[in-house]
């Protein structure tokens, strides 16, 4: 099955998403494609805060309206909360490795970084630690 959906999106572009489940165009950056995401969501919880389960809708929600960010976007504007899950995804049709962490971040293992900023956060989000202000204190 799998040669069979390489073949329709060779020859039926149209087709695509019919191979590609989850297939999102991040709004911020019409470059970044993700798809495929896979997880097992099991839960890594590094200061015993009872994290709760996330759910793919909430993910598929940061590919969505995240956007890019440097670490030191992370440093001075992001909360990492220790509450993460491990993954993998195709990010521009390239398979990569991911770590997500509750705080809205996800950190995959081609370099990129994705934070749910301004955007991603609004309506009340439950996984954004983004924040205006330097959170480093400088």
């Amino acid at each position: 099955m799998k040669g069979l959906c390489s073949l329709m999106v060779v020859s039926f572009s149209i087709l695509s998403t019919a191979c590609a489940p989850d297939l999102v165009h991040n709004k911020l950056d019409n470059k970044l494609e993700f798809s495929n995401l896979v997880s097992d969501y099991r839960v890594t919880d590094v200061n015993n805060y009872g994290c709760e389960k996330i759910g793919r809708s909430s993910l598929l929600h940061i590919l969505k309206t995240g956007q890019e960010v440097s670490d030191r976007d992370i440093h001075d504007h992001y909360s990492t909360t220790g509450c993460t899950i491990n993954g993998r995804l195709y990010v521009n049709g390239r398979p990569t490795h991911f770590t997500f962490d509750y705080g809205g971040i996800f950190i995959f293992s081609n370099g990129m970084k994705l934070g749910c900023g301004k955007s991603c956060c609004k309506g009340g989000f439950t996984f954004c630690s983004y924040d205006d202000e330097d959170l480093n204190g400088s």
